[in-house]
């Protein structure tokens, strides 16, 4: 008998799914007026490095219990593979080349723009962000916010009831909030608290410790490229370096269970809009490298979106979205804000989405002279790679070929494809022609936090910032 008990209740689960998914007042894109807001960005998490996203490990199991009640965006798309240009399209609905924050390591501050903070804030919320900062403090629009707590030691391992409790400590009483949550756990370096799924290696661990693996350097003529003597060249040092990153993730969803039985507990979850995605996710040697930044890969670009919304049926989408531009209006329209006359370039995602619509992705880094820019267009399952500059296409069915190992662009596509080609070389011309140039002065804050996550080699700003 008590065997059966786990498919019992596993049975009665699925019954009221299909209940509330019945129910007449079940309607898909209802919004929570007047609900709370919490937006948890896990910083460097892949979307297929979820459980319930169909990886082989078991990383997630509260974060996909909690939105298991909400809607899960299987091709989420992040508009930028690095931090400060996907968190800053969060906030704004823009693509990096518009606000401004699109080329590093020493990349200026976001512009002004209407953003979800600042528009929640003219609507009565209480807003506040808790973050990691580097390049989130970069990205993030600070005048829409009346409560910021920020720093490297910020991370999700260490009690996300103590951050969410310290984040609306001077909220006013009868206030809804709105509140960004980040912590830079599982970005490298990768030193989780336990390594869940395999065995120890000590070799492998001490490197991992010492943070000697996948490390940028500089060049005499100023540019960078992840120094060959920290990539491991075997395939048990690879497959470790991987394990220990998805024993990171492991690590944050513990800690955000615990988040998620608060809210459930104290009555929140009923009234508050929950969102989780990240930013970008990681390289593990899919196409020749580690760590993130330099291509727009879907090992890169794919990452999770899920929503929890008071009063929407559970579902699963399974459209190609841009999660990055795509946040702030579909939180607004989640809450019965309205999105429109901001000027954004998402839109929100809860609604129809039509397989021909169009949209972007974009990198810009000082990795060499030239500064490297790569971009992608999506429409539906299609997607189109340029390298900016050699000028070389690639074409992807991510539908047929989700890992990208067959490059369409020969023969000659299609007509849509040429159409699709000539979507994102007049948006890459719009991104060069938008770029800022040279860098910025950092204030020493960020130079040491960018230096301790390996974008900033130790020579950089030194006599600054010692």
């Amino acid at each position: 008998m008590t065997s059966r008990l786990p498919r019992l209740a596993a049975t009665w689960r699925c019954l009221v799914v299909w209940l509330v998914l019945l129910a007449p007042g079940a309607d898909a894109t209802s919004p929570c007026k007047g609900c709370n807001l919490i937006v948890i960005s896990v910083d460097t998490v892949r979307g297929d490095h979820l459980g319930c996203m169909g990886h082989v490990r078991d990383t997630s199991p509260e974060i996909c219990r909690f939105f298991a009640n909400g809607i899960v965006f299987e091709n989420a798309i992040s508009q930028s593979p690095w931090t400060g240009p996907a968190h800053a399209s969060m906030f704004t609905s823009l693509y990096p080349h518009e606000h401004g924050l699109n080329h590093g390591p020493k990349a200026p501050p976001v512009g002004d723009h209407p953003d979800l903070f600042s528009i929640l804030k003219r609507e009565g919320y209480f807003t506040a962000a808790i973050h990691g900062g580097a390049y989130v403090k970069q990205a993030l629009p600070t005048k829409g916010l009346d409560s910021i707590v920020a720093g490297k030691s910020i991370t999700f391992r260490r009690d996300t009831v103590g951050l969410l409790k310290r984040a609306l400590a001077d909220k006013p009483d009868g206030k809804p909030f709105a509140l960004f949550l980040h912590g830079y756990d599982p970005h490298l370096d990768y030193k989780p608290k336990r390594n869940w799924f395999t065995a120890p290696q000590p070799d492998l661990d001490a490197i991992a410790n010492e943070s000697r693996f996948c490390r940028y350097e500089t060049l005499p003529d100023g540019s960078k490229r992840i120094d060959p003597s920290t990539v491991p060249d075997d395939a048990r040092a690879r497959n470790h370096f991987e394990v220990l990153y998805d024993s990171e993730i492991r690590d944050v969803d513990r800690a955000l269970g615990r988040l998620f039985e608060h809210l459930e507990r104290t009555g929140l979850a009923a009234r508050t809009v929950v969102v989780f995605t990240s930013d970008h996710g990681e390289e593990f040697f899919e196409h020749g490298s580690c760590e993130h930044v330099k291509t727009v890969y879907q090992e890169l670009l794919h990452v999770p979106l899920m929503l929890r919304v008071p009063g929407i049926a559970p579902q699963r989408r399974r459209e190609f979205v841009p999660a990055s531009i795509g946040l702030a209006p579909t939180a607004l329209e989640a809450l019965g804000v309205e999105a429109a006359g901001h000027g954004f370039s998402g839109w929100n995602l809860l609604g129809p989405q039509p397989a021909t619509r169009l949209f972007f992705a974009e990198t810009s880094f000082h990795y060499d002279r030239a500064r490297l820019r790569r971009f992608a267009a999506f429409r539906g399952s299609r997607k189109l790679v340029l390298d900016h500059g050699p000028g070389t296409l690639e074409l992807f069915d991510l539908g047929s070929d989700p890992l990208e190992q067959r490059n369409l662009a020969q023969p000659t596509p299609s007509a849509a494809d040429r159409q699709l080609e000539k979507a994102l070389r007049a948006y890459a011309e719009r991104s060069v022609q938008a770029s800022k140039s040279g860098d910025v002065e950092l204030d020493c804050e960020t130079v040491r936090a960018l230096r301790s996550l390996g974008y900033l080699d130790d020579s950089d700003a030194l006599e600054r910032c010692p």
